[in-house]
This record gives C-alpha cells, sequence and structure tokens, in this order.
C-alpha cells in the first residue's frame, strides 16, 4: 500500500485559501471531498471486502474562478503521493482519431504517476511492499551484497508500483459542460450521449479499459471530479449548485450526473477579489513577473492604485483570475522588451498612468547593485579558501 498521510477537511481548505481568493464555500466543499478520498483510498487498502464507496465531485462555475487551481494547491502544497491528470474534455472522442480516447487518460494519469515515483523510487517500492533482489558482486571466492546509492527496478515491478499509485489517483474533467447534448442537433447529440456513456463505465468503477495492460487500472478507487462554467444555467448565475434535475435539463445522462453527489458552485470574483489575488494569493501572477524582472536585475514594484485598475479592467473584460495575467503581461511584457539589456539596477515602478499608457517610472536602486555583488562574493569563496 503507498502511505496516504490524513488531512482534515480545515487543513486542506486554508490550504486552498492561500491561493484561492473569495471562494470560501465552495472551498469547504472541495476540501472535505479530497479528505474523504484520501481517508477511502487508506480504508480500502486495508479492507478490501468492506470497501467505501466514492462520492464523485462537480464543481460548476465561471472560467477564471480558481476551480483546477483548487486541486493544484492542494496536491501540490500538501506533496501527496497521488497522481493526477487534468482531461480537457474538448479533446476527448470515443475513438481517439482525433484527440484523446478514454485509454489515453490513463496513459496520462501514469505518466504523473511516474512522475512523482521519480523523485523517490526507493519510498515507493518499500511502501509498496515489492520485494527486490539486491545485486551482488564477486570478488575471489566471496560475493558481497551491493547497496548502489539509486536502485534499478525492472519494468515489471515498476508498472506494478505506478498502477497501484494510480488506483488512489485523481482525474480531472476540465470543461465538463462542454459535453452536452443539443436536441436540436441529433448528430451531435448522438456522439454526445456516446462519450458520455463511455465516461460513465469508467466512473462507475472497474477495469478493462484500456488494450494495453500496463496501463489497465482499477478505477474503482479513482475520484473524478468534473468542472465547468455550465453558462446560462439559472443556479450556477446565483452561484447555488447545480441539481441532477438542471443538468439533466442542460443535457446531460441522469445516471453519469448521479455519479458526481458532490456539487459546488464557484463565484464570479468582484473586484476586490480580484484585487486581492494581486496582492495576497500565493498564486498571484505578480510575484511570477517580480521574479522574472529580478533576473535582469531590476526590481518591479506596482502600486496599489495600479494594481486596482487592473483588477477593474479584469473585471470587466470577465476574465477573472486568468485575465488578471493576461492584462498584466500585456502591460510589462513590452517593458521587459524596452529595458532587457538597456536598464540594469533600476526600480521599476507601475502606477495607474502606467497601466493607461504603459510608460513605467524608472529610478536606479543601489540596493540590487549591492545585492548583485554580494552574490558573486559569496560564489568565489569557496574558490578563495582553496587556493584556486
Amino acid at each position: 500500500m503507498i502511505q496516504l498521510i490524513h488531512y482534515s477537511p480545515k487543513q486542506i481548505a486554508d490550504i486552498i485559501k492561500e491561493s484561492i481568493i473569495g471562494q470560501d464555500e465552495p472551498a469547504r466543499i472541495v476540501a472535505t471531498a479530497l479528505s474523504a478520498h484520501i481517508t477511502r483510498c487508506v480504508h480500502n487498502s486495508n479492507n478490501p471486502d468492506r470497501p467505501i464507496r466514492k462520492d464523485n465531485l462537480l464543481i460548476a462555475g465561471p472560467t477564471g474562478t480558481g476551480k483546477t487551481e483548487t486541486i493544484r494547491a492542494v496536491i501540490n502544497k500538501l506533496n501527496l503521493p497521488i497522481p493526477l491528470t487534468i482531461v480537457s474534455c474538448t479533446a476527448l472522442t470515443n475513438t481517439g482519431y482525433t484527440g484523446k480516447s478514454i485509454s489515453d487518460v490513463f496513459f496520462d494519469l501514469m505518466l504523473d504517476a511516474d512522475r512523482l515515483f521519480k523523485l523517490n523510487p526507493d519510498a515507493y517500492i518499500n511502501r509498496a511492499d515489492v520485494p527486490v533482489q539486491p545485486e551482488r558482486r564477486t570478488i575471489g571466492f566471496m560475493s558481497e551484497v551491493i547497496k548502489p546509492k539509486t536502485r534499478k527496478y525492472d519494468k515489471d515491478i515498476t508498472t506494478k508500483v505506478l498502477k497501484e499509485m494510480c488506483r488512489n489517483g485523481i482525474i480531472v474533467f476540465d470543461e465538463f459542460d462542454k459535453l452536452r447534448f443539443s436536441q436540436n442537433n441529433q448528430h451531435e447529440a448522438v456522439y454526445s450521449r456516446k462519450l458520455q456513456s463511455e465516461l460513465l463505465k469508467i466512473v462507475e468503477g472497474g477495469s478493462g479499459f484500456s488494450d494495453d495492460p500496463d496501463v489497465d487500472i482499477d478505477t474503482s478507487d479513482i475520484l473524478y471530479i468534473a468542472m465547468g462554467a455550465f453558462s446560462g444555467m439559472e443556479a450556477v448565475q446565483h452561484g447555488q449548485p447545480p441539481n441532477i434535475d438542471e443538468i439533466v435539463k442542460y443535457g446531460f445522462l441522469e445516471e453519469l450526473v448521479g455519479r458526481f453527489p458532490l456539487r459546488c458552485c464557484y463565484n464570479r470574483l468582484s473586484v476586490r477579489n480580484l484585487y486581492k489575488i494581486l496582492t495576497d494569493s500565493d498564486a498571484s501572477p505578480v510575484k511570477d513577473f517580480k521574479k522574472m524582472f529580478l533576473q535582469i536585475d531590476n526590481k518591479l514594484e506596482i502600486d496599489k492604485l495600479a494594481l486596482l485598475a487592473i483588477a477593474k479592467r479584469a473585471y470587466e473584460a470577465q476574465g477573472g483570475a486568468r485575465g488578471l495575467r493576461t492584462i498584466l503581461g500585456d502591460i510589462l511584457y513590452p517593458i521587459l522588451y524596452e529595458i532587457d539589456g538597456k536598464y540594469r539596477f533600476y526600480n521599476v515602478r507601475i502606477t495607474k498612468d502606467t497601466v493607461a499608457n504603459g510608460t513605467p517610472v524608472l529610478t536606479e536602486n543601489p540596493d540590487i547593485r549591492d545585492e548583485h555583488l554580494r552574490k558573486i562574493i559569496k560564489k568565489c569563496q569557496p574558490y578563495v579558501k582553496t587556493g584556486f
């Protein structure tokens, strides 16, 4: 069994709120679903004859409100040994001829499990209780066990561990609402119904969904999270979780919707929420741009009024948190183009006027030059001590 540590819903909700602003109620529902998933996986591994059934999650809400970022934040910050794959439903097809097939989804999950495995293979092998034959070397008539820094495992052992990891995995169906079928287009309805039926099979749990035995995963304990904007749905417009009747009427099979008993709705972000994302969120794009400017020995400063103007522009564009990065990029990338290689050791100040006209305020900053020199001296110290 791959070791999983229990985290309470409140612990997970607090982590979500570090990155996601203005979504306290849906954050609690998502946190509870993720905590329950970990608890269920531990129980089912120890009690395969008395399994706890899973409750998949459906998240509705406008684009850019933090639906996908919520899941990423939890998995990354808790460093959970749980593989995750996010699948765009617009790329899914029945056959995979023009997009991703259902079996491709499990291949992507295996790839993420492999990524986690390579970070610490010995730990995963030991937790999975997989016997590994030690290497030996012969010296004359004697032989001894070799303990290399990195043990090597054959393909069968690695595949066994990866498949076990995937059994506890999370599959996110992004843009799930795009799978709806319309009664006005019978050809589209037939296609969408068939694809929904395929998804229903894997969500119900079982195996045999891939022709490749190395990717044939038991899906019984996988947590499925369906996300979508569900534009035009009345409940979503009012920030309320949609009920099963509304989703079926929207264009979904009742059997499929019934497999997602947990539901929540993310709210459209206000100007205040967008401003707080820029100033307080761990996922603020401002942090990334500040790091980028430091790489070229300049310090980026953005005034509060400038941040407020950016938040207002993002709100008007209805792009949510994702729109903040786009607007910041529209302002800052042209400035990077102009100053990189031309200005060094400067404060680059973004004012409210900069947001309007694109011209920053540049002032020399000797502290950046001093810090740069200190880093160079620190790098040179080992060579000075050894005489090289």
